[in-house]
C-alpha cells in the first residue's frame, strides 16, 4: 500500500467542494430513537442476566434447616429425596381453588403436634349418644336401632334401614378399622342419607347445590341453619365452603362440596365444628352427610409453640419460587423423576397454609400455576409449596435434592 505523505492529505483536502464543508459545519443530526432502543436493550439484557443468576438468599443464623422443611411434607423419604417441583391440583377455574389468604403479621409461629391421649371409652361414647339422639330423632322425625359396632370401643352405629330413604348415623370415629384419629380428643357424631343431596329437617329441606356460588349457598342455608346448630346445641359464627374435585371427572361437577361452620383458634386447626356436605359419584349424588366435631379438651392443647420467626415477604418467596426452592410433589420417586418441569413465572395463584409432621408444623405460601385447561370441565393447576419462614442452608440442600434425583 503506498504511504500517504502530508501533500497529499493537503491537496486531497483542497479538492473537496466548499459547499460540503459548508453543511458539514452546519449539520444537526437527526433524532432517531436507536440511541434509547440499543440502551434499553442494554438494560434488559444486564436485567436478564441478574434475574437469571440471581443471588441465594441466605438466612444462616434460621432457626430452622431447610432438610427441616422437607421433613414435614409426606414425601420425605429416608434416602433423603424429599421434595419435586409441585402436585397437580383440579378446578374449573382459579377462582374456585381454595386458598387461605395470606397473613399480615410480621412473624409466623412454629409448633410441635402431640395428639391429647384422654381416654375415650364406649361409656363415653355412649354418654354422648345418649346426649344427642333425641335432638337428632326428634328433627329428622326418624327412630333408629343400635347396630352391632363389631367390638369397636370407640365406635358407635345405628340405623333405620327399614325406611324408603335409609338414614346411617355413627358416633366416634373409625379409620382403617382399628386406628382413629383424634379420637381420644375429640368426640364425633355423623349422620347420612345415600344417593341424595337433601334431606328434611323439622319439615324444612336441607339441601346443596353445587351450581350455586359460595354467597349463594350460604343464603339458601340461612333459613335451616338454626335446625342444624339445634341438633348439636351449639352455635358456630364463622363459615367457610370447601369444593373438592378429582382429575376423573369429565365436567365441572366437584367432588364433594363441603360447609362447615366452626369455633376458630389460634393454632392452624379449626375447635368444634358442624359441617353438611354432599358427595358425588359419576355426575350423581352419592350422599349428603352431616357431621358434628365436639372436642373434649381445648385442641389449642395439642399443639406447643415453639419459636415465632420472621415471616417472608412474598417477594422474598416468589424469589425462591424462581429459583426452585420449593417444597411438595408426588409420593413415588419413579413419578418424580418423570415430572414435567413448570415455570411458575406468571404464577396464576398464591395461598397460605400450615403442614404438620413428626416434629414441626411449618407455614408455607402456596403457588398455583395453569397447566391445562378442559373445555367445560376441569383445568389442571400446578400446586407448589415455599417455606414461608427464614430456613439455612438452602443452597447446600437443593444441591443435594438435584443430584439425587438425577440418578
Amino acid at each position: 500500500m503506498k504511504k500517504v505523505s502530508i501533500r497529499d492529505f493537503s491537496d486531497a483536502l483542497e479538492a473537496i467542494d466548499g459547499r460540503y464543508i459548508q453543511e458539514a459545519e452546519h449539520y444537526i443530526p437527526a433524532r432517531h430513537s436507536y440511541r434509547w432502543v440499543a440502551i434499553a436493550a442494554c438494560f434488559a439484557l444486564i436485567v436478564g442476566l441478574l434475574w437469571v443468576n440471581r443471588p441465594t438468599p441466605t438466612y444462616e443464623g434460621a432457626w430452622l434447616s431447610a432438610q427441616d422443611a422437607a421433613s414435614v411434607m409426606q414425601i420425605f423419604t429416608n434416602d433423603g429425596v424429599a421434595t419435586k417441583a409441585y402436585s397437580k391440583v383440579y378446578a374449573p377455574n382459579v377462582e374456585l381453588l381454595y386458598l387461605e389468604p395470606l397473613p399480615q403479621e410480621e412473624y409466623a409461629t412454629v409448633y410441635r403436634y402431640r395428639p391429647i391421649q384422654k381416654s375415650l371409652s364406649k361409656t363415653v361414647l355412649q354418654a354422648f349418644a345418649d346426649e344427642l339422639l333425641p335432638q337428632l330423632e326428634a328433627g329428622l322425625g326418624q327412630q333408629l336401632s343400635m347396630r352391632a359396632s363389631s367390638g369397636l370401643e370407640h365406635y358407635l352405629s345405628m340405623d333405620n334401614r327399614e325406611q324408603d330413604t335409609p338414614l346411617y348415623v355413627s358416633f366416634g370415629q373409625q379409620r382403617g378399622g382399628t386406628e382413629y384419629y383424634h379420637t381420644s380428643a375429640y368426640q364425633e357424631w355423623m349422620f347420612y342419607y345415600r344417593d341424595t343431596d337433601s334431606f328434611a329437617l323439622n319439615g324444612k329441606t336441607v339441601a346443596l347445590d353445587y351450581r350455586q356460588s359460595d354467597e349463594e349457598i350460604l343464603d339458601s342455608l340461612e333459613e335451616v341453619k338454626a335446625d342444624l346448630f339445634a341438633l348439636c346445641g351449639e352455635e358456630f359464627a364463622t363459615v367457610q365452603v370447601r369444593r373438592q374435585y378429582y382429575y376423573l371427572e369429565n365436567s365441572d361437577m366437584p367432588r364433594s362440596v363441603t360447609v362447615t361452620w366452626y369455633e376458630p383458634t389460634n393454632v392452624p386447626t379449626q375447635g368444634s365444628s358442624l359441617s353438611l356436605s354432599v358427595r358425588y359419584q359419576s355426575g350423581s349424588p352419592e350422599l349428603i352427610r352431616v357431621t358434628y366435631v365436639r372436642y373434649r379438651q381445648p385442641v389449642e392443647d395439642a399443639y406447643k409453640a415453639l419459636a415465632d420467626c420472621r415471616l417472608l415477604t412474598l417477594e422474598e418467596a416468589e424469589a425462591l419460587l424462581y429459583k426452585g426452592y420449593v417444597f411438595g410433589g408426588h409420593s413415588c420417586p419413579l413419578c418424580m423423576q418423570e415430572q414435567e418441569a413448570v415455570d411458575f413465572e406468571g404464577y396464576d395463584a398464591v395461598g397460605f397454609e400450615y403442614v404438620t409432621g413428626e416434629d414441626y408444623v411449618l407455614p408455607f405460601y402456596t403457588f398455583y400455576k395453569l397447566l391445562d385447561t378442559a373445555e367445560g370441565g376441569l383445568n389442571t393447576y400446578a400446586k407448589t409449596y415455599v417455606c414461608a419462614i427464614e430456613l439455612r442452608g438452602l443452597e447446600e440442600y437443593f444441591a443435594q435434592q438435584a443430584q439425587q434425583h438425577s440418578q
